[in-house]
């Protein structure tokens, strides 16, 4: 397992979400501040923001987390605290409890957060079995949120966030490509708006694994169609994989014409914070490559240069190496 890939990519997926207004830290609550926040949640259950605390708090406790940093980054960690007889009673409550608010939104710390705590040098290595039941843990407590408010688009957000890493890494509940391509079906008929636009990538590659083209090419053609009409910085990830993955549709179908088309479509993309930073998608590219079609490819890579402006040399390095019969080594810009 790539770990560093791993971080990357949930990095990536973080980033397309619509971020908050302000960057407010979640505050971390000791054992005593968390009791007392059970009772005011008992007390006034339809209290959104004690809810959602005390869910965060519980996945904290699990992971024995004592300080975070900005985006609520794990900067501090106790094992002890993840030890303790309270983490347990935490875990407890995250799998039993009967509100979505504490189920969903600790859940979803709980996956994130684990990822930055897993070999983390101050708490030291931690048994991949316990990172795996942590996950696992997550992953149950999100699907109860859903289970508790099936139409609430907020949860099945969560549950589509974690589907490509669980159907590439063994990070957690691992799942088929045909599991993860029925469970983001079910998570985009209950979103809408900038949720549902920023999810569609993930949903056509995850329909593209699964080997569903008629679905594929629908969440491709509605990329296209949202692409023409936002604003929204995301507009250029729309852009760059509604036609990817179109591509990659012409090109099973046996059009390599069509396909590179697509890919020059592709990289006409104006840009967004997740291609300018962690890169293109080059899945089509490597494919026309193998296909032994390579000039669309060429003028790709000097179209992805005009807004991955921190590439640090790899789309000459590719170039070159594709001109001279090897295959360039794509790395994470095959997961991205």
């Amino acid at each position: 397992m790539n770990r560093t890939l791993i971080l990357a990519l949930l990095a990536a997926s973080a980033s397309a979400q619509t971020p908050p207004a302000t960057n407010t830290i979640t505050p971390v609550l000791s054992e005593e501040q968390v009791i007392q926040l059970e009772a005011q949640v008992a007390a006034n259950p339809s209290d959104v923001a004690s809810r959602t605390l005390l869910g965060k708090n519980y996945a904290y406790s699990v992971l024995g987390v004592t300080e975070l940093g900005e985006w609520d980054r794990v900067t501090g960690i106790d094992p002890a605290k993840a030890a303790s007889t309270f983490a347990a009673h935490a875990r407890q409550q995250l799998a039993e409890s009967g509100l979505a608010g504490v189920c969903g939104e600790g859940g979803y710390a709980l996956w994130n957060a684990s990822f930055e705590v897993e070999g983390s040098l101050v708490a030291g290595p931690r048994a991949l079995s316990s990172i795996h039941a942590d996950r696992t843990l997550a992953v149950r407590a999100v699907d109860r949120a859903i289970t508790l408010e099936p139409a609430a688009g907020r949860w099945h957000e969560y549950r589509a966030r974690t589907l490509v890493v669980r159907t590439r890494f063994n990070v957690g509940p691992l799942l088929s490509a045909v599991e993860a391509f029925h469970l983001i079906g079910q998570d985009m008929a209950a979103l809408n708006g900038v949720v549902r636009d920023a999810l569609l990538p993930t949903a056509a590659r995850l329909a593209l694994d699964a080997q569903a083209p008629d679905e594929a090419r629908a969440y491709a053609r509605e990329m296209l169609d949202k692409a023409r009409i936002t604003r929204h910085g995301y507009r250029g990830n729309l852009v760059f994989y509604g036609n990817t993955v179109l591509g990659q549709l012409a090109l099973r179908g046996g059009d390599q014409v069509q396909a590179g088309e697509y890919l020059l479509a592709a990289g006409k993309t104006p840009g967004s914070p997740q291609l300018n930073s962690f890169g293109p998608n080059m899945s089509l590219a490597k494919e026309l490559i193998e296909a032994g079609y390579k000039e669309p490819v060429r003028q790709f890579f000097d179209e992805c240069s005009l807004f991955w402006r921190l590439d640090r040399g790899r789309l000459k390095t590719w170039a070159a190496l594709m001109d001279s019969g090897q295959m360039p080594n794509f790395g994470a810009n095959l997961v991205y």
